[in-house]
């Protein structure tokens, strides 16, 4: 529940977001689709990687895409 506080050397968006990945409660974690609706994803991909920024904000493509991986599951 406890973890040493991050270094200064890294930004408050860092710091947040381990903060909010480090619940100990799981049901508090956010799912992968809330972490890249988090602003600072947005910005980031919008820097880094446009062709990642372009699919973050096209929900309809990464629901399609989502099904599509859920499809390969295959329960015994």
């Amino acid at each position: 529940g406890s973890y040493p506080r991050i270094p200064k050397t890294y930004s408050k968006d860092l710091s947040y977001l381990i903060k909010l990945l480090l619940q100990v409660n799981p049901s508090q974690r956010p799912s992968c689709d809330d972490l890249l609706s988090m602003p600072i994803f947005i910005q980031k991909a919008k820097i880094l990687t446009p062709t990642i920024y372009s699919f973050l904000m096209n929900r309809t493509e990464r629901n399609a895409y989502k099904d599509k991986l859920l499809k390969t599951i295959l329960v015994p």
